[in-house]
């Protein structure tokens, strides 16, 4: 497996991390990570090379570091986060896999279905399409919604004896013209049904009055 070439960088605890060290050492310091996160841990002779051989740097520098048994430096909360990137990464890839196969299997299983169900298939399109024939020698058709102006609803409320037809209308218009005409997550098909529902829950709730 190739590499990753990034690591998570979190700034802000970088930020407090480094507030009281010197710009050289922060230098030093971000160089030092990313030879870890390249090569896993940095030996003394490297470390003394990204700190410029200035030991004032190097005691900063060293801070932030812990050794392993063979005296190489190692960030501990960068190898704790390269190592939970690569954990995340391999499930992600597990998850394709694990995927991918669940699609083959799908595809073959539905390959297998549609083939005994092509002619019932057939038959239930042919039915189809004759009610289809038969609601268009009726002269069925279909109700569009068409979205009512505020002045059919305060109509309609005047009809309905509601003492304050026209704030109501407003109040109505808006709230549904919010919501894109929708009850809930279905598209209106009577407003006029929503309009009675509308003064039925008003007048539970006490806030209209009625003549």
């Amino acid at each position: 497996m190739a590499k990753d070439p990034a690591f998570l960088f979190y700034y802000q605890d970088f930020l407090t991390g480094t507030e009281f060290m010197s710009l050289e050492a922060v230098g030093a310091y971000i160089r030092a990570l990313c030879h870890q996160a390249h090569k896993g841990s940095l030996p003394p002779q490297h470390m003394k090379i990204i700190c410029n051989s200035r030991d004032e740097i190097m005691s900063e520098v060293c801070e932030k570091f812990d050794t392993d048994k063979g005296g190489n430096f190692f960030n501990k909360r960068l190898r704790e986060e390269i190592e939970k990137r690569k954990k995340y990464s391999e499930s992600r890839r597990k998850n394709r896999l694990s995927g991918s196969k669940s699609k083959k299997k799908t595809k073959k299983h539905m390959s297998n279905t549609s083939l005994s169900y092509d002619k019932h298939m057939e038959n239930e399109n042919e039915n189809e399409n004759e009610n289809k024939d038969i609601d268009k020698n009726k002269g069925v058709k279909s109700k569009r919604f068409v979205k009512p102006t505020v002045q059919q609803i305060h109509s309609y409320m005047k009809e309905k004896k509601c003492l304050h037809p026209l704030a109501e209308a407003n109040k109505f218009y808006d709230f549904y013209e919010s919501k894109g005409w929708k009850v809930g997550k279905t598209p209106m098909k009577s407003w006029e049904a929503a309009v009675r529902n509308w003064i039925r829950s008003k007048e539970v709730k006490g806030v209209i009055d009625w003549q």
